[in-house]
């Protein structure tokens, strides 16, 4: 695949041929398909289709080659230390659920206990509390500071000796906010507890090195980095492997197998029982590519670009109350070395008198497309006092343009519907 040019992104996504009209903010929920990946699909499908790792004819080996090659497409591109670590799962969610109930629950015990931070989205703290009231163990809670990131002083006092596992997000789904995953390994390692890191929110925009970060793991879902549905990517460290028992059994993991007990093979495609997802396997690969013929510099770019230039327009808006404030000028869009660690992927945030799904749903009228409600993290709203939100999440499709009529969109939606001092109920998702 050649250069694409960042600038015509959106002639690289199909729905736009049929949705010229649509300004689509919602990434942080899943990411819009580009052409390439959607074709490579087809070709998959159409010319190569059979399964991997089970038969010794032409198409079987070619499916096996896919997979192997999308193995070490995606280490390559987390900064992995070898292909060897990296299992395919269906989603981030399952990813996570492996971990607790393959790891976790192998070793927690009564008195010890599991740190989250208070900004997870419910796929990152339903597991553990499971598992910590299984153990009779004890479930403990970040706080934030004021910037909106996990608060080390306080992640510091909470782990300890009893420390096993820190899961946290690296990029909150309501906040956007980049964290540190350095320093969580560094607290982490030193009481000899291991680090799982969700990246879903972060993959798509922040260049990933888990190696040189220390993570033990690290797992992020296709959808969220253009590829579309059903293939998602749990690291394992190799030390944690040992550690780790297979989850889900089935065909292709073991070497021998008797009535009454069975032995299983080494190493992470252990955890792969039952036949793989290859098409969506092979998307992934093919949005990696995607991702690297843009290449890191001119995303990162792109993002700031369009990130500070809404933050300076939402800013001027009197009745738009982000969830966290930002100060910033639109000029300010740097990138490399002066690259401020503060400005947020996302943005969520309240209009006053308007409730978010009422905003949605006149937006939609509109043809923009804007995440409302609770985005699977009530505990975080409960926290912040309040009872839903609205998000703007960006993709490389979007453009100044797209961020002038949300503007005015969002205007007229407020002129037309917001009553000062409305109470606004609670929306359970």
């Amino acid at each position: 695949m050649g250069a694409i040019d960042i600038s015509g992104i959106k002639k690289a996504f199909s729905v736009f041929d049929t949705e010229p009209e649509l300004i689509y903010l919602d990434s942080a929920s899943t990411a819009l398909v580009p052409r390439c990946v959607s074709g490579r699909v087809f070709d998959y499908l159409r010319y190569q289709h059979a399964n991997s790792g089970r038969g010794q004819y032409r198409l079987a080996e070619s499916a096996t080659r896919l997979v192997r090659d999308a193995r070490s497409a995606a280490a390559r591109f987390i900064g992995a230390e070898s292909a060897d670590t990296l299992a395919f799962c269906s989603s981030a969610t399952e990813g996570i659920n492996m971990v607790a109930s393959g790891w976790l629950s192998e070793r927690l015990k009564p008195g010890q206990n599991v740190v989250i931070s208070a900004a997870e989205h419910h796929a990152n703290l339903l597991p553990w509390q499971k598992v910590c009231k299984q153990a009779s163990a004890q479930l403990r809670v970040v706080d934030l500071n004021a910037h909106g990131q996990v608060d080390l002083n306080h992640l510091k006092a909470l782990v300890d000796d009893n420390t096993v596992l820190l899961a946290m997000s690296q990029v909150s789904n309501v906040l956007g906010v980049i964290n540190d995953v350095s320093a969580w390994a560094a607290i982490a390692h030193k009481v000899g507890a291991r680090l799982l890191v969700d990246a879903s929110q972060a993959v798509a925009h922040v260049p990933a090195s888990v190696a040189s970060w220390a993570c033990d793991f690290y797992v992020f879902s296709g959808h969220k980095l253009y590829a579309g549905p059903g293939c998602a990517v749990l690291y394992v460290c190799k030390a944690a492997q040992t550690e780790f028992k297979p989850t889900r059994l089935g065909g292709g993991i073991v070497t021998e197998v008797d009535w009454q007990q069975a032995s299983f093979i080494q190493g992470i495609e252990v955890y792969e029982a039952g036949s793989p997802n290859i098409a969506a396997i092979v998307a992934l690969h093919a949005a990696i590519d995607f991702i690297d013929s843009i290449g890191w510099q001119k995303i990162l770019e792109h993002e700031r670009v369009l990130i500070s230039y809404l933050l300076g327009k939402l800013n001027s808006l009197d009745f738009v109350q982000p969830l966290l404030s930002w100060d910033i000028s639109a000029s300010d869009v740097g990138v490399g070395e002066n690259t401020k660690a503060e400005l947020p992927v996302l943005i969520s945030f309240t209009c006053q008198g308007l409730h978010s799904h009422d905003l949605a749903s006149l937006l939609n009228a509109e043809n923009i497309a804007l995440r409302a409600g609770l985005h699977c993290a009530q505990p975080l709203h409960k926290q912040l006092n309040v009872s839903n939100s609205s998000r703007v999440s960006l993709g490389l499709y979007n453009n100044k343009e797209d961020m002038d009529l949300f503007i005015k969109a969002l205007s007229r939606a407020y002129e037309l519907l917001a009553v000062v001092n409305e109470p606004v109920g609670m929306v359970n998702e």
